[in-house]
């Protein structure tokens, strides 16, 4: 009976401690459009491609995934592509990691990331260090990336393909989660495939992990 209320007690600990971690991250995001903030900026830019389509990790969705990879204090966390650093804030509240970082090419995202990281630097509730890049996800270094996420929907063949050149790069054991695109399970092993609700509606997620 005692060690059932003492998992009990976990779970409600655990419960409240994702909650407030949603919270904070609601109250991080609250009134910031990143979808008319990337138009806007590609318009400005003249920069309208399919592979600057923008679109955004739910919370919710996103904790998932993560639970999946099992994140550890020895990884490092990669946004290829992270937008307002969502997904990079997402993971830096949940777990501990070495670092947590967002490569973005849209100086005017990367901006908004910046602005984030001071307002959240004085945060005792970020497990991990936080680091914003921006620039050319195919002209940045990420080998030291152990877990990456992508969201490869907007992609063409031809970015993927220089992407996935990338990826081989990688260490063994490294784990990536992928939005819409797979990924040759010659070289990499599917640890789960499932739909997960994305801000533009459900998405197919893939994970894997580099053999």
């Amino acid at each position: 009976m005692m060690l059932i209320l003492k998992a009990f007690t976990k779970q409600i600990r655990q419960r409240k401690s994702k909650l407030k971690i949603k919270r904070i991250f609601a109250d991080l995001y609250a009134n910031i459009d990143g979808a008319q903030l990337s138009k806007k900026e590609r318009a400005l830019l003249k920069m309208e491609n399919d592979n600057l389509v923008y679109g955004e990790i739910c919370f919710d969705s996103f904790a998932m995934m993560l639970a999946v990879v099992q994140p550890k204090a020895t990884d490092v966390f990669y946004d290829l592509g992270s937008g307002i650093g969502k997904a990079v804030f997402c993971s830096a509240l949940l777990y501990p990691w070495k670092k947590c970082c967002g490569i973005e090419l849209l100086p005017g995202l990367h901006r908004v990331s910046i602005d984030l990281l001071e307002k959240c630097n004085s945060l005792s509730d970020l497990k991990a260090p936080i680091e914003f890049i921006q620039g050319n996800l195919l002209e940045n270094d990420f080998s030291d990336a152990t877990v990456i996420f992508i969201n490869a929907t907007g992609f063409t063949a031809e970015c993927w393909r220089l992407i996935m050149n990338k990826l081989h790069a990688l260490q063994k054991g490294a784990r990536i989660i992928v939005s819409s695109k797979k990924i040759s399970e010659s070289l990499y092993q599917l640890l789960d495939a499932k739909m997960y609700w994305m801000s533009w509606g459900w998405a197919s997620v893939y994970i894997y992990q580099k053999n």
